[in-house]
């Protein structure tokens, strides 16, 4: 169990900070990843993908951690979440080509985050308590 908290503790600072950042800084956030809000569109679509969405899913997995039968439901969410982004990324390299060292930091992160939630889950699983 304190492996699972540790994961997400860990998973709800990684989306939750940067996803305030990224929602009051957005220009500072985009530019890290070479994107260009040029529009009003643009920069409505950032704020609440890159800063809402990831603000609100930190909240969750902070929220995860004060009910005991919660930890295995964030658990899940964040297997799900980091498991789609590895693949988005993996597939961004195959498709689109080599990107910047900090993509594939990220994407090592993200892989990291998705074995220790799964190695959790499987922790979890096999606790006699269950």
């Amino acid at each position: 169990m304190k492996l699972g908290k540790f994961s997400l503790i860990a998973a709800a600072s990684a989306f939750f900070f940067p996803g305030l950042f990224f929602l009051l800084f957005p220009i500072l956030g985009s530019a890290r990843f070479d994107t260009l809000l040029t529009t009003s569109t643009a920069f409505s679509n950032f704020r609440s993908i890159q800063g809402g969405m990831q603000i609100g899913f930190g909240a969750f997995l902070f929220c995860c951690l004060f009910k005991r039968e919660w930890i295995t439901v964030g658990l899940l969410a964040q297997v799900l979440v980091c498991a789609t982004i590895t693949s988005g990324r993996l597939l961004s390299l195959i498709v689109d080509g080599s990107p910047k060292t900090v993509t594939y930091l990220l994407t090592l992160l993200e892989a990291g985050g998705l074995l220790i939630a799964l190695f959790s889950l499987y922790l979890i699983k096999r606790s006699p308590s269950n």
